[in-house]
């Protein structure tokens, strides 16, 4: 406590005046004390003014996407920590029951992922539901994923492709092939470091994994095990 809030009136004061008088050099002293400071909020205020700025100790998606100042300006929130401020973002999702597949063609096909991987993922949406990776911050992931296709054997070789999707955009990233060497009945699908810029506009859409073959025909296709994990490589970009 400052020296305000020590003052006490005079003791001949009147008793209902001193104890006025003392109250009143307490609140004065705690209105000084908490004046410049800025009020942690854990909920989105109701009625956010332009021009003010608050400070928030946890997320609160889609506003708030990370912890720090937030400043609220004609109708949107803006984030005032550096331009490009770094932060984690991790998660991914996994095969736990088999998942039989449609025959592998030339028709890119949706792999189904059925359990969540990490227990509490940041920045990254793991969604079962839509058979991948939701993104929530802008910026660069490195991709990686292992899938066990269980398949048909045929007396020569064959190539099936692997792509990731964005079901939102209609868009896939590059092809990547994997070869099936003759009479084998299963082809491992494994890959890291794939690189994937996602822009302020597509945050919060859907990464997903799909297969194909365009030369090739695959039966009896099953995804014995699996799992697609994303992390981000870069600063968190607004």
């Amino acid at each position: 406590m400052g020296q305000l809030g020590n003052i006490r009136a005079p003791d001949d004061t009147p008793e209902k005046l001193k104890r006025h008088l003392d109250r009143l050099f307490l609140e004065t002293e705690i209105g000084l004390t908490q004046n410049n400071k800025i009020i942690v909020q854990s909920t989105l205020p109701g009625k956010p003014q332009n021009g003010n700025i608050y400070y928030f100790d946890e997320v609160i998606l889609p506003d708030i996407a990370s912890v720090g100042f937030w400043g609220y300006v004609d109708g949107q929130w803006v984030h005032l920590g550096n331009e490009h401020s770094v932060s984690a973002a991790y998660g991914g999702v996994r095969i736990i029951t088999p998942w039989a597949a449609a025959d592998i063609n030339a028709t890119w096909q949706t792999v189904a992922f059925d359990q969540e991987m990490v227990t509490i993922p940041r920045g990254i949406i793991q969604d079962i539901v839509n058979e991948g990776l939701g993104l929530v911050f802008a910026g660069v992931y490195n991709f990686s994923a292992n899938l066990d296709v269980k398949h048909n054997e045929v007396n020569a070789g064959r190539v099936m492709q692997v792509r990731l999707f964005n079901p939102a955009t209609g868009i896939g990233g590059t092809t990547i092939n994997f070869g099936t060497g003759r009479n084998t009945s299963h082809t491992n699908i494994s890959f890291s470091g794939a690189l994937l810029e996602l822009l302020s506009s597509e945050t919060g859409n859907t990464l997903q994994i799909q297969i194909s073959s365009s030369t090739d025909s695959y039966s009896a296709v099953s995804v014995e095990t699996g799992f697609m994990s994303a992390h981000m490589v870069s600063e968190r970009r607004f």
